[in-house]
C-alpha cells in the first residue's frame, strides 16, 4: 500500500465576499459534501478522505 499525504487546511467561515478580479475561482455559494462531489476540479478518493478529515478536524456533523 502507497503513503500519500497531502496538505490540509480547515477553518470556518464568518462571512462570504465577492470574488477578487484576477483569481482563479469563478463562484462563491455553499454546497454540500454531495454536491462538491460533482462541482469540485478533481475529485476523487483522496480528496474525499482530505475533505471528510477537515470537517472532523473542526468538529462539525456530519450530513
Amino acid at each position: 500500500k502507497e503513503t500519500r499525504w497531502v496538505d490540509a487546511f480547515s477553518g470556518l467561515v464568518e462571512s462570504m465576499t465577492p470574488i477578487q478580479p484576477g483569481g482563479e475561482s469563478r463562484a462563491v455559494r455553499l454546497v454540500t459534501m454531495a454536491e462538491l462531489a460533482e462541482i469540485y476540479h478533481l475529485w476523487n478518493d483522496l480528496t474525499k478522505i482530505v475533505f471528510e478529515y477537515s470537517r472532523e478536524s473542526l468538529n462539525l456533523p456530519v450530513e
